[in-house]
């Protein structure tokens, strides 16, 4: 996790004055420790205990300065602690970069400043999941530090190379935040498309298409009539639904080359099928011109002329 440069020296500083130390860390580097003139303390005693700003920011050996550049940095391509190994120039634009490079070359970083964007992050990097999201807490002890321009510029002077890593660190932070949104979008838009290409594919094995009927002749007309031959419903009384064996389908307006549609389901049927496997589902209530005109009763079935 990184951290805006003034607000991580702030912090520091205030937990360095309540007595914080690091005398603990072996600051191992190329398989030793500094000595004491590579490394010198900023205070005689036991802790920094009160420390002022002032005092803190004046004290040249003070570790606190590009704390996080340091970190990320390779030590062992400067010398380590040894600022005698090379001017310093060098050994800042070494270590600038190569604190890039390790940055860059992890799969995760986070912004404290960006908490939210931070948990995303993690979440699609590693396919883990919160129990609950990150809160964005933007007031700390070093946020309720008030310091003069001054001392902030003079913070930025210390921790120039923070400054400018803390930048890179943003700009590549919002790449990566913006690329895994996109390829989220567009895992979701395949997974969708995918769903509704098996849904297609399932409907296809279980109504297969029949010959002569165009795919997708859908009309949104709920109650349509159809004409039943005269000759197919001869002596059978009005109102009664005969069986299937006593009708005779025949003839070139025969009914099985009909065909229904289940609208939500978009299913064919063929009318020879659909009208007896459904008892008394229709309503006989007209003889016209040799046609027995029938009602078919079923809201959601609407018929392809």
């Amino acid at each position: 996790m990184l951290r805006d440069p003034v607000s991580r020296y702030l912090s520091e500083w205030k937990h360095v004055q309540r007595g914080a130390t690091w005398k603990t860390s072996l600051h191992v580097c190329d398989g030793r420790s500094p000595t004491p003139d590579e490394l010198p303390t900023c205070y005689p005693g036991d802790d920094w205990s009160g420390v002022s700003l002032r005092e803190f920011m004046d004290c040249t050996y003070n570790l606190a300065n590009n704390r996080q550049v340091r970190m990320l940095a390779d030590l062992s391509l400067v010398g380590c602690y040894n600022l005698t190994f090379m001017n310093e120039s060098e050994r800042n634009a070494i270590l600038l970069q190569s604190a890039k490079s390790n940055l860059k070359n992890m799969a995760f970083f986070g912004l404290t400043e960006f908490q939210r964007k931070t948990q995303f992050l993690f979440e699609r990097t590693f396919n883990l999941k919160f129990i609950s999201p990150f809160t964005q807490f933007n007031v700390t002890r070093a946020s309720n530090v008030e310091i003069n321009e001054g001392a902030r510029q003079r913070i930025e002077e210390l921790n120039f190379l923070d400054v400018q890593l803390y930048a890179y660190a943003k700009d590549l932070f919002q790449q990566r935040y913006h690329r895994t949104k996109q390829l989220e979008r567009q895992r979701d838009r395949q997974k969708r498309r995918g769903e509704r290409r098996l849904q297609r594919e399932h409907r296809g094995r279980r109504w297969p298409r029949q010959d002569g009927n165009p795919e997708g002749a859908v009309t949104e007309d709920y109650n349509s009539q159809v004409n039943v031959p005269s000759d197919a419903c001869d002596n059978i009384p009005v109102g009664i639904t005969p069986p299937i064996e006593e009708v005779n389908i025949s003839g070139p307006d025969s009914l099985a080359k009909r065909q229904w549609i289940f609208r939500e389901e978009a299913i064919q049927l063929d009318v020879e099928r659909m009208f007896w496997s459904i008892p008394d589902s229709s309503t006989v209530y007209e003889t016209e011109n040799k046609a027995l005109q029938i009602e078919l009763e079923l809201p959601f079935i609407h018929h392809a002329p």
